[in-house]
C-alpha cells in the first residue's frame, strides 16, 4: 500500500503491527465443505447454527505466518530481514510491496517502489526481453522519452545479447535476474526491496549487482534486503529486523542481529546429530600453522565412512560411461553426515565412483567456490603429492579429503573430478569426470570467536607494539593464546 499522507512522510516505511494468516484446507473436499457449513450456521442460528460453524472450524488449520510485526524505515536507511526458512521474510517483503495483504496492521510505503521477489515475477513469458523491459518500466511509472532515455543503459547491464529480442521463456534463470534486476534498478526508485535476488548469476554480474547497489545506497536510496548471506547484510545494511516463526526476534543493528541469527544457527547444529563437546564451540581457532599442518584424520572412521557410502551407492550405471559418479558426502570430524559446520571446523569430503575398467593412476580432484562463484580452494590428490590405490574394473572406488574450514560464514559448492595417470605436475593423461555443483555445505560464523572480514581466516596475530625508546608494551593474541610480542627490540 502508498501513501503520500504528510503524516508518513519522516519514514519511506512504515510496517504497524502486520499479522498474516493462510487457511490450510485439510482435504479438496473440505475447501467446499466448510464454507457450506460456516454459511448454513450462520442462516440457521441457534445452537444448530452453532454447531454447525464449529464443524466448519475442523476442515481447516490457520498457519500463522507473520504476527504482530512492527519496523519503521526512514529514507536513505538499509535495512536487512533475515530469518530461517518459513520465518516470514518474503511474506512480510510482499506486504510491503503491495502484493499481498496482511490479515491485520497496515504497511505504508512512500515514494516509487521497485521489488525484486519471486524470480522474473512481473515478465509476461511470451514477451521478448525488449517488450517486458519497455512493459515494465511503463508500469513503474517511467514517461516514455525517459524509458526511451534508460534503454541502452538497461540493455547493457543485462548483457544478456541477441536474447533481448527473444521470448523471456527461453531464458535461463540467470538471464532472467540480469534483466529483472536491470529494470527495477535503473527507473531511479525511491525505494528497492531485493529477496535473495543475488543468489543466482555468475560472478561478475553479481559484483556489478552489488556496485549499483552501493551506489543506490550513496544517492539516499531506501533499500529493503533479505539474504542469508550474513556477510551482505552486514555489507549493504544499517539495521536488521531478524524473524522467528514469523515473530520479531530482534529489530535494531545490523551487527547485532547478525551475531543473533549466526548464534541460533549454530545452536541448532548444536542439537542436531552432531554433539559438541561443552566448551568446543566456544574454542578460538589454532593459533600456530603448525598445528593445522600436524593434523591427522583417524584412518578408522574414514574407512567406516567409506563403507556406509558404498552400500549406499546407487548401482544405475549407464554402459557408455568409464566412471560414475557413486556418491559425494561430508561428514563432521565426529563421522556425523552434514550441510552445514562452523567455521573453523575440519570435515571430510569423500567421493566415490562405479569404475567400468581399470584404472592405474586415478587422481581425485576438488574445486570449493562461493556463492559468487570464485574459487576459494582447488587441489587434488596428484598436487597434494598423494599416490592413490589403483581401481579395479566393477569396483566402486572411493577416497577424499581431510580440509580444514577458515571460510567467512556464507554458502559453498564442491566440484570434483577424477582423473587417470599423471603427467606433469598438473597434467593427466585421462580426464574423466568433472561436473560442478555436486555437494552444497554452509559455513556458520563461531560464536565467541575473533571477528574478522573477508573470504578466509588468515590466522593472524598481533605483533608489537615498541614505543619510541623500543620498549616493549602488552600485546594480545588475536587468536585468544598466550600474549607475546616480538620484532626488532632485540
Amino acid at each position: 500500500m502508498r501513501t503520500e499522507d504528510p503524516i508518513q512522510t519522516d519514514y519511506s516505511i512504515q510496517v504497524v503491527g502486520v499479522s498474516k494468516a493462510y487457511r490450510l484446507w485439510r482435504s479438496p473436499a473440505a475447501r467446499l465443505k466448510g464454507p457450506l457449513l460456516h454459511r448454513a450456521g450462520e442462516l440457521l442460528g441457534g445452537v444448530a447454527g452453532r454447531r454447525m460453524i464449529q464443524a466448519s472450524s475442523a476442515c481447516f488449520d490457520d498457519f500463522q505466518a507473520l504476527e504482530d510485526v512492527t519496523m519503521e524505515v526512514r529514507p536513505g536507511e538499509s535495512v536487512g530481514i533475515i530469518g530461517r526458512n518459513g520465518s516470514g521474510k518474503s511474506t512480510l517483503l510482499q506486504i510491503i510491496a503491495g502484493i499481498l495483504q496482511p490479515s491485520a496492521g497496515t504497511a505504508r510505503v512512500t515514494g516509487r517502489v521497485a521489488a525484486l521477489l519471486e524470480l522474473g515475477s512481473g515478465f509476461n513469458p511470451e514477451f521478448t526481453g525488449r517488450e517486458n523491459v519497455l512493459l515494465n518500466a511503463a508500469i513503474l511509472g517511467l514517461e516514455g522519452h525517459e524509458i526511451e532515455a534508460r534503454y541502452p543503459d538497461i540493455v547493457r547491464f543485462a548483457d544478456i545479447g541477441t536474447f533481448i529480442d527473444h521470448p523471456v521463456k527461453t531464458y535461463s534463470s540467470g538471464m532472467v535476474m540480469r534483466l529483472a534486476f536491470a529494470v527495477q534498478t535503473a527507473v531511479d526508485p525511491d525505494v528497492l526491496i531485493v529477496d535473495e535476488a543475488l543468489a543466482v548469476g555468475d560472478i561478475f554480474f553479481v559484483q556489478k549487482c552489488y556496485e549499483r547497489l552501493h551506489r543506490f545506497r550513496e544517492r539516499g536510496g531506501t533499500l529493503l534486503f533479505v539474504s542469508h548471506d550474513s556477510s551482505a547484510v552486514l555489507e549493504l545494511c544499517d539495521r536488521a529486523l531478524l524473524l522467528r516463526q514469523g515473530r520479531t526476534a530482534f529489530w535494531g543493528s545490523a551487527r547485532e542481529a547478525v551475531d543473533i541469527y549466526d548464534y541460533e544457527r549454530v545452536q541448532a547444529l548444536e542439537q542436531s546429530a552432531r554433539q559438541i563437546p561443552a566448551g568446543e564451540l566456544h574454542a578460538a581457532p589454532p593459533g600456530r600453522y603448525q598445528d593445522l599442518v600436524e593434523r591427522r584424520f583417524d584412518p578408522d572412521l574414514v574407512k567406516s565412512l567409506l563403507s556406509r557410502c558404498m552400500s549406499e551407492a546407487s548401482r544405475d550405471v549407464a554402459d557408455n560411461d568409464v566412471v560414475v559418479p557413486a556418491f559425494v558426502r561430508i561428514f563432521d570430524e565426529q563421522g556425523q553426515a552434514r550441510s552445514s559446520l562452523v567455521n573453523g571446523d575440519w570435515m571430510y569430503l569423500l567421493a566415490g565412483f562405479h569404475c567400468r575398467r581399470d584404472l592405474d593412476d586415478p587422481a581425485l580432484g576438488i574445486k570449493i567456490r562461493d556463492r559468487r562463484g570464485m574459487v576459494l580452494y582447488e587441489a587434488s590428490s596428484h598436487t597434494l603429492g598423494e599416490v592413490l590405490p589403483p581401481a579395479a574394473s566393477g569396483t566402486v572406488w572411493a577416497a577424499g579429503f581431510y580440509l580444514w574450514l577458515p571460510f567467512t560464514p556464507g554458502e559453498y559448492s564442491i566440484t570434483v573430478g577424477l582423473a587417470n595417470g599423471r603427467r606433469g605436475e598438473n597434467a593427466y593423461a585421462e580426464h574423466l569426470f568433472y561436473a560442478h555443483d555436486q555437494r552444497r555445505f554452509e559455513v556458520l560464523r563461531r560464536p565467541g570467536a575473533p571477528l574478522w572480514a573477508g573470504v578466509c581466516n588468515a590466522l593472524a596475530q598481533t605483533v608489537g607494539g615498541w614505543d619510541g625508546g623500543l620498549h616493549e608494551s602488552p600485546a594480545p593474541n588475536s587468536l585468544g593464546g598466550e600474549k607475546r610480542a616480538t620484532g626488532a627490540a632485540s
